[in-house]
């Protein structure tokens, strides 16, 4: 498996919008819409600025889902949702439901609005996913060892899951596993660390420990880090 390594995150990130705009245009063309699902954290926001600038008439037919999102207020600091709105302001986008009484609900909630989307686009999942990874191996929010990630890979059709995440003490909403992969997917890391993290999960071909294993299939890998040297890029392989 390898991943195209960059020097810097502009550079990573240009290769990128181009890239993703084209698949978004394809998309769009074959079947009237596009729906991409959006990763949280702060390794994204100069990609989605750069995809916020996308021609009208792409952005007309694009919809934008999340891949996660933490149970806070869609105001609070920590929310991806508000982030993400900053980002693509004037976009169509479906946030996770995160105001109700429980996470779980709010997993129900979202996961019967994103079924009534798929099925009014024609489609069963989102077209597009752009990923992350923790150094722990995490990716949307399915975690190492997590229950309720553990559960979701043994059940058919499921959207989304709420869980509990023990190592930041929150809940959060993700979409399933098996949504993740019904899409073309994008992991995009920065960090030699978050690089070295993907070298041993993929080392260790351990999913319940390292849970980017349960949607690295076909996954399309960019990374930011030290192996790109003064390259614009390099094809580094990871094992």
């Amino acid at each position: 498996m390898e991943i195209e390594l960059y020097s810097s995150k502009d550079q990573a990130e240009a290769s990128l919008e181009t890239d993703i705009v084209r698949l978004i245009r394809y998309t769009i063309t074959r079947t009237g819409s596009a729906i991409v699902a959006l990763s949280g954290g702060s390794t994204p926001i100069g990609l989605y600025t750069l995809l916020g600038q996308m021609e009208d008439e792409l952005a007309e037919k694009l919809v934008l889902i999340q891949v996660d999102e933490r149970f806070v207020d869609p105001n609070h600091e920590r929310s991806n949702q508000k982030m993400i709105s900053t980002t693509f302001a004037g976009f169509t986008f479906h946030p996770m439901a995160v105001t109700t009484e429980t996470v779980e609900q709010g997993a129900a909630l979202t996961s019967d609005a994103y079924i009534s989307l798929y099925t009014s686009l024609g489609k069963s999942g989102p077209d597009i996913s752009i990923l992350g990874m923790g150094s722990d191996g995490h990716t949307a929010s399915l975690f190492p060892h997590n229950a309720a990630f553990v559960a979701q890979l043994k059940e058919e059709g499921t959207v989304t899951l709420g869980t509990y995440v023990e190592a930041q003490d929150e809940d959060r909403i993700s979409l399933s596993t098996e949504q993740i992969n019904k899409s073309i997917k994008y992991l995009y890391i920065a960090g030699d660390d978050k690089i070295d993290a993907l070298k041993l999960s993929l080392e260790s071909g351990d999913v319940i420990s390292y849970p980017v294993l349960s949607v690295i299939e076909d996954a399309i890998l960019v990374g930011v880090g030290t192996g790109g040297g003064t390259q614009l890029s390099s094809r580094f392989t990871l094992g």
